[in-house]
């Protein structure tokens, strides 16, 4: 297929989906097409150009986000339902959920602090490649901060059912 082909199919497939992002195609080593599309901040009207710098989120704030409405639409759960009543007075389960997310928040500073620096001396920019790091690495550890915690302490929870203590 023809550079000129394929980006009258791009153009296309982008009209139609209202896809907003930036698209390029290499072949040989050499960039063939680099094309912005949409907006980069909708709410300035900023247009996406090919060298827009797009952050990365935590990917699972859209998880905990559909879990909520989930429990909300099985009528579970209320959105102002506020954490503390979910403890239901276990001082314990609170001090593991804290001492989780200290944790988390130590290992996202230093994280933070550390990856760029790293990607700088390797000569990457750190403003494109460190959040995939930073996020994945605060994700997979408070995770397992809070399982781990929990798992040590567990005999301490006063709605652990028995037959789960040691």
């Amino acid at each position: 297929m023809t550079a000129p082909s394929l980006e009258h199919e791009l153009d296309a497939v982008v009209a139609e989906a209202g896809f907003s992002g930036v698209v390029r195609v290499d072949r040989r080593g050499h960039a063939e097409i680099e094309r912005a599309y949409g907006l980069a901040h909708r709410g300035l009207g900023v247009p996406n150009e090919f060298d827009t710098r797009f952050a990365l989120a935590s990917g699972t704030k859209g998880f905990t986000a559909l879990t909520v409405v989930s429990l909300v639409e099985e009528g579970l759960l209320e959105l102002a339902t506020p954490a503390r009543s979910l403890l239901a007075d276990d001082l314990a389960l609170g001090a593991i959920l804290g001492l989780a997310m200290v944790i988390n928040m130590f290992i996202a500073a230093t994280a933070g602090t550390l990856i760029p620096l790293g990607l700088r001396a390797m000569k990457v920019d750190p403003a494109l490649a460190s959040s995939v790091f930073i996020t994945t690495l605060t994700d997979v550890f408070g995770f397992l901060s809070f399982l781990g915690l929990a798992t040590v302490f567990l005999r301490f929870l006063h709605s652990t059912p028995a037959s789960l203590l040691p």
